[in-house]
């Protein structure tokens, strides 16, 4: 009886996503989202933690940038400078900037990115280890995107090793 209930509370996901507006007139109807590490992720795709080996550290825009993945989404990614996710109101930009955000189409294991100009991430860790947050990222001329997130940790997303 005893390892039912840690069964039971692991399918009771808090996992709440919503996002508006579109990147290049692609729009992320959110499925999956993790954080973990230095990283937040939001995709369109069903994912468990176990399938987060794809994510990368940093995108280069026009560029072929290869992930280890076969699945078809769209996703968007925000990746701390630090070695993990931390608390507060943190400015996006471009160049030298404490956490960066991508905007991804990924087909046939390849990533097309688009990387976030300017915005604002907001967020708490709660002691259940939910991030609750906020964020609003604009691509330049290919447009923005805003959202509302309270996701689980994914221990697939690894510390960085250095700072």
């Amino acid at each position: 009886m005893l390892l039912l209930f840690p069964a039971l509370l692991f399918g009771c996901s808090k996992t709440n996503v919503t996002v508006s507006g579109s990147v290049d007139g692609h729009k992320l109807e959110a499925v999956s989202a993790f954080w973990g590490g230095p990283h937040i992720v939001i995709a369109d795709a069903e994912f468990d933690c176990v399938d987060m080996p794809w994510v990368e550290e940093e995108y280069e825009e026009d560029a072929d940038n290869a992930v280890d993945t076969e699945v078809v989404f769209s996703a968007l990614q925000f990746t701390y400078e630090s070695s993990e996710v931390e608390e507060g109101k943190l400015s996006i930009r471009s160049r030298e900037s404490p956490v960066y955000a991508w905007f991804l189409l990924v087909e046939d294991e390849v990533a097309t990115a688009y990387q976030a100009t300017s915005g604002t991430l907001e967020l708490e860790i709660d002691k259940k280890e939910r991030v609750d947050g906020e964020f609003k990222v604009t691509f330049g001329d290919d447009g923005s995107l805003t959202g509302e997130f309270v996701i689980e940790n994914c221990n697939n997303l690894k510390k960085r090793k250095y700072e």
